[in-house]
């Protein structure tokens, strides 16, 4: 898919970033395995610093509910009492040179027994090969293209989505 081009001479506008966030998170949890709530008054948590006025607010069914980093995590289980698991999604993207960004999905929970709290992550990446999207600048073409993560596990960043 291909998204409006930027000049190189300015920074990236929000409204790209906030495309490709929406892009990401359509695909991330547009997953079979991921679009199922656990209740239905149940929110998919997603952390980031980013303004989330123009995020998309739920996929197939999940819901979201945006929190950002100065948010205590420990007021969001349900359960103060007894053992709470939370599930949180963090999104957040980085500049690779002119061309190319980089939108990861990370995933952590906080699970709280008693009087413990223990943090376990999932996927947290630091090279490119394992984003959850990429969008790179075409020059030819003047636009923006997607690689999903499974075209960046099949194929490598050569592989571009058209």
């Amino acid at each position: 898919m291909a998204f409006p081009a930027i000049s190189f001479g300015q920074n990236f506008g929000d409204s790209l970033i906030e495309s490709f966030y929406n892009k990401t998170l359509l695909y991330y949890f547009s997953d079979s395995v991921l679009n199922i709530q656990e209740s239905s008054s149940t929110k998919t948590l997603i952390q980031t610093d980013f303004d989330t006025t123009h995020i998309i607010k739920s996929v197939c069914q999940n819901q979201f509910k945006f929190i950002n980093y100065k948010t205590p995590l420990q007021s969001l289980l349900t359960n103060p009492s007894g053992t709470n698991t939370l599930t949180i999604h963090s999104i957040s993207h980085k500049k690779y040179g002119q061309d190319t960004i980089l939108i990861t999905i990370d995933i952590s929970t906080l699970s709280d027994i008693g009087e413990f709290n223990y943090w376990t992550f999932g996927h947290t990446y630091e090279k490119g090969d394992r984003a959850d999207a990429k969008f790179i600048y075409d020059a030819k073409l003047n636009s923006w293209t997607l690689i999903n993560k499974e075209e960046i596990k099949a194929f490598g960043v050569s592989r571009r989505r058209k």
